[in-house]
């Protein structure tokens, strides 16, 4: 009585939640462990730590099954050890912490100044091709907390920490608790950034034994509860291959960016990246977009004489133009030094700038390829290229049918407005 008493009342307390990583997947597509990616100053799993630990959680696990890197993490971690400096726990050096290994179980001790220290188990998910099940009953088993908010490595977006209410798992006597909250986006079960209670453990230790992997069988063996989440989807974006993982930071890019925007390169000239250019500008003008372009001119240039680049953009509709060259930059204000063309589209005043450079392209980029190119992985990574490939998410060339890859899409010169239609739904901030 006297615990049913609390979780009624110390909601601060009774109703607080611990969170689980999963990071066990095998990334095979992404070709490295993805909890170590580069993000925003830190990686996956340092970034997705910072966010968790301004929820408050009771605890945070880590379930992994290859070796972590955790360098970047504000503050210290102590691990347990009989010769310590800080009651019973060590502190962990830079090489520990470079390469912390999910052998067994491991208790650390989270401490940054002037806030509670926090809890953080790393347990390791040894069930090779059984997928997250595992993950998941190696997390339940070994945290403390009873209710647990899940959320896979590879969704770098997510901060819906408020989703679900723990108070829903433990509802007042007499009516029987819910054991999972899932949320649905576009009708579509999301069940890696779902609520689990402990009392799952069960039922997941008898799925596995019978061979039965999916994370979705749980939902039919314990009492699930469904939440729509259509107003969060950027939560929920997986990152599985090298091109989400480079269309996930161009467009955190283009949201930090006082203007978006998309850059048009090719490695040789005469390739057709004014053509692409200014398609682009008419398709994005199509989806209600006022689209801004910039030129990077080695040359010298006249602004809008008839035939030229400048010109073909304003008739294509640009509403805003901005090219630098050598000397000039416009609005043909004499210089002693060409003037950075991102800082150029930066002050155009549109929604959009379609910026064509041949190659000095940043995130995202389109190259523009020659009709006769194959477009295999080493013609289009090759080390003699000028073209970063990192910053490529497709390619435009005549002919080409519409694909994916795991490094970039491809797309025909006459499918100008699908590649448009894509890039809003990719790498273009939310209006």
């Amino acid at each position: 009585m006297k615990r049913l008493v609390l979780e009624r009342t110390d909601g601060h307390h009774a109703y607080k939640r611990g969170v689980l990583i999963l990071t066990g997947g095998q990334s095979s597509r992404m070709g490295q462990n993805k909890a170590n990616l580069p993000w925003q100053g830190g990686t996956f799993l340092t970034k997705l730590l910072e966010k968790t630990r301004a929820v408050d959680p009771i605890d945070i696990v880590i379930s992994a099954n290859a070796p972590l890197d955790l360098h970047l993490l504000p503050g210290q971690l102590y691990a347990s050890h009989p010769l310590s400096d800080r009651q019973g726990h060590v502190a962990l050096n830079e090489a520990e912490m470079c390469a912390i290994k999910p052998d067994y179980t491991m208790r650390y001790q989270w401490v940054m100044k002037d806030e509670p220290t926090l809890t953080v188990y790393v347990v390791p998910d040894q069930g090779e091709s059984r997928g997250p099940l595992s993950g998941l009953l190696a997390g339940l088993t070994a945290g403390r907390s009873e209710v647990y908010m899940t959320v896979s490595i590879d969704m770098p977006f997510f901060n819906h920490f408020s989703f679900g209410s723990t108070c829903e798992m433990l509802k007042q006597l007499g009516k029987a608790p819910t054991d999972c909250v899932v949320p649905i986006l576009a009708g579509r079960l999301e069940p890696l950034a779902a609520l689990y209670s402990r009392r799952c453990v069960d039922s997941i230790k008898t799925l596995l034994a019978t061979g039965e992997f999916h994370v979705r069988a749980l939902f039919d063996k314990v009492k699930t509860e469904y939440i729509a989440v259509d107003d969060r989807a950027l939560d929920y974006r997986n990152v599985n291959t090298p091109l989400d993982y480079k269309m996930a930071q161009a467009l955190l890019l283009n949201t930090q960016r006082k203007v978006p925007m998309i850059f048009v390169v090719a490695e040789q000239s005469k390739t057709g990246k004014t053509l692409v250019s200014t398609e682009l500008i008419k398709a994005f003008t199509k989806l209600d977009y006022e689209v801004g372009y910039a030129k990077s001119d080695g040359h010298g240039f006249t602004m809008d004489r008839k035939g030229s680049d400048t010109w073909l953009a304003s008739q294509a509709g640009a509403k805003a133009i901005a090219i630098s060259g050598p000397t000039q930059y416009a609005m043909l204000v004499s210089h002693n030094k060409k003037k950075d063309i991102v800082s150029l589209a930066e002050n155009l005043l549109v929604d959009l700038v379609i910026v064509e450079t041949r190659s000095r392209g940043m995130l995202p980029s389109i190259e523009v390829l020659p009709s006769h190119t194959e477009s295999s992985k080493e013609d289009l990574l090759g080390a003699n290229s000028v073209i970063n490939g990192s910053f490529v998410v497709a390619d435009v060339k005549t002919g080409a049918a519409q694909s994916e890859d795991f490094e970039r899409a491809h797309f025909s010169l006459t499918h100008i407005d699908d590649l448009a239609m894509w890039l809003k739904q990719q790498i273009l901030p939310t209006r």
